[in-house]
C-alpha cells in the first residue's frame, strides 16, 4: 500500500458502511469496502502444510483429514489461547480478519453445564485493546448467524454452516463450522509502516471436558479506501513491507 500521503485528508472509516463487507468463499481473501484503492494480503494459512509460523500456543490436529483436514486445535478447558500479530502497511484504512471457528463436540451454550462461549481479543499498537465475547455455542442448537459492532468500532459477523454441511468427528456429538469475519478500524493501529494488530482466540469452557475448539482457513487483508490519518509518528524513510 504505497501512495502519496495527504496530511489534510482524514480517514473516511465509518462502521456502518462496513456492514456490507462479506466473503462468499472462506478459501478466498475477504472483500474490501468500496471504493477500493489497494489491498494487501497479510496472512493466508490453512495449515495443510503444517506451517504455524507466527502463532503463539499453536497445536495442529489432523485426526480426521477427510472431514476436518488439518486445523489449529484441539483446544480445551485449560488450554493456552493461541494468538498472532499481523503487521499493517502504510495507508491502511481497515484490516479484515476472516477464519473458521470449529465448534467440536459437546458445547453447552449458556445453559446447564455451561457457559461454553467463544470470543476474541484485538490489540493494536496504537494503544487500544478490546475483548469481544461472541456468546454461547450449543451442540444441540444449529446456530445460523449473529453480528455486532464493539464499543471500539470493531465490526464482526459469524455465519454458521448447518450440521449437514459441517465436518463430523471425534466424540459422538454434533460439530459445526462458523465463518468469522472481523473488521478492525484504523484507530487500532499506527499508520507509520510499523503498525500491528494482534488477534487472540479465546473461550470459556466449563464442566466436563467434552467440548473442544478448532480454527482454520485464516485470511487477513489490509484495505486502502482513503488516505488514512497519521495516528502515530511517521517514519523518517519509507519501508518495504515483506
Amino acid at each position: 500500500l504505497r501512495r502519496t500521503p495527504t496530511p489534510s485528508t482524514l480517514s473516511t472509516y465509518n462502521a456502518s458502511t462496513r456492514s456490507t463487507i462479506v466473503t462468499q468463499d472462506i478459501k478466498q481473501p475477504p472483500v474490501c469496502a468500496q471504493p477500493l484503492i489497494d489491498r494487501v494480503i497479510l496472512n493466508k494459512q490453512t495449515f495443510e502444510d503444517g506451517n504455524t509460523t507466527g502463532w503463539n500456543n499453536a497445536v495442529l490436529n489432523s485426526n480426521y483429514p477427510q472431514t476436518f483436514t488439518t486445523f489449529l486445535g484441539l483446544y480445551q478447558q485449560g488450554s493456552a489461547f493461541p494468538s498472532k500479530t499481523f503487521h499493517v502497511p502504510l495507508f491502511t484504512d481497515h484490516v479484515i480478519i476472516a477464519f473458521d471457528f470449529l465448534e467440536i463436540d459437546c458445547w453447552d451454550g449458556v445453559g446447564t453445564n455451561g457457559p461454553d462461549t467463544f470470543g476474541i481479543t484485538i490489540e493494536g499498537d496504537a494503544g487500544l485493546v478490546e475483548h469481544i465475547n461472541f456468546g454461547g455455542f450449543d451442540t444441540g442448537i444449529e446456530e445460523t448467524y449473529r453480528d455486532g459492532v464493539s464499543d471500539q468500532g470493531i465490526e464482526w459477523s459469524i455465519e454458521s454452516e448447518s450440521f449437514a454441511t459441517s465436518p463430523q468427528g471425534f466424540l459422538q456429538y454434533n460439530d459445526q463450522t462458523h465463518h468469522v469475519l472481523i473488521t478492525v478500524p484504523p484507530t487500532f493501529f499506527c499508520d507509520n509502516g510499523n503498525g500491528t494488530v494482534q488477534l487472540t482466540l479465546q473461550w470459556t469452557l466449563t464442566g466436563t471436558i467434552d467440548e473442544f475448539a478448532g480454527f482454520d482457513n485464516f485470511h487477513v487483508v489490509a484495505c486502502a479506501t482513503s488516505d488514512a490519518p497519521a495516528i502515530c509518528p511517521q517514519p523518517e524513510a519509507d519501508r518495504i513491507i515483506m
